[in-house]
């Protein structure tokens, strides 16, 4: 019998949906410009799941937009990575590791004398995918259906739902976004980014 494979916070990996999204906490530590200083910056971050546990040994990768430069670093054991000595400019930073769905921030501007922080957590809406009309009566059970949507409502932090899919069955499936307090603005300009390089949310499952 094949043995279930099952994902770092326990949960069945029976769908990639399912799977934790790595979420990278961007924090841009820059080097203020002085005479005969020449202009640095250090990006730091550290990898979590969206449970909050860090990562470790996760591949992270950015890459300057203008030069088209790469780095590439591991994360440590606590999740954090550290990139240092980098030009200031426009970058994308990639993180990625077994197990998990690979995540991309792009368009990170990174300024010099400014500290800038980026968090943005990427998660599954719901722990199922939708089910058909009828199929769920027991109330237990349909409200276990929202549980990973109530972290973001008992913190009070924003978060929004997107179509990023279908079932083999053509069941929708969601994407959660889940910003800072506060910071709206953030999560809705992601989930319209994620729109328009998509077109998930121009499509409708079949209703018989």
């Amino acid at each position: 019998m094949q043995k279930e494979k099952r994902s770092l916070w326990g949960l069945p990996r029976r769908a990639p949906w399912m799977l934790c999204v790595l979420f990278a906490s961007l924090v841009f530590l820059l080097s203020p410009l002085s005479r005969g200083q020449a202009v640095s910056a250090t990006l730091l971050g550290t990898v979590t799941d969206n449970t909050g546990a860090a990562v470790p040994n996760a591949q992270v990768q950015i890459l300057e937009s203008a030069t088209g430069i790469q780095h590439a670093g591991v994360s440590n054991e606590s999740g954090n990575f550290t990139f240092p000595n980098l030009s200031p400019g426009t970058y994308t930073v990639t993180a990625e590791s077994q197990g998990f769905k690979k995540v991309t921030r792009t368009n990170v501007d990174v300024v010099v004398n400014t500290t800038t922080r980026v968090d943005l957590i990427v998660a599954p809406t719901t722990p199922n995918v939708a089910f058909k009309h009828g199929e769920k009566t027991d109330p237990i059970a349909m409200y276990l259906n929202d549980v990973f949507t109530i972290p973001a409502d008992m913190s009070g932090v924003p978060a929004v739902s997107v179509p990023c899919g279908f079932t083999a069955s053509g069941l929708p499936i969601g994407l959660q976004l889940i910003g800072r307090a506060l910071d709206e603005a953030t999560v809705l300009r992601a989930a319209r980014a994620y729109e328009r390089a998509t077109d998930w949310h121009t499509r409708h499952p079949q209703l018989s």
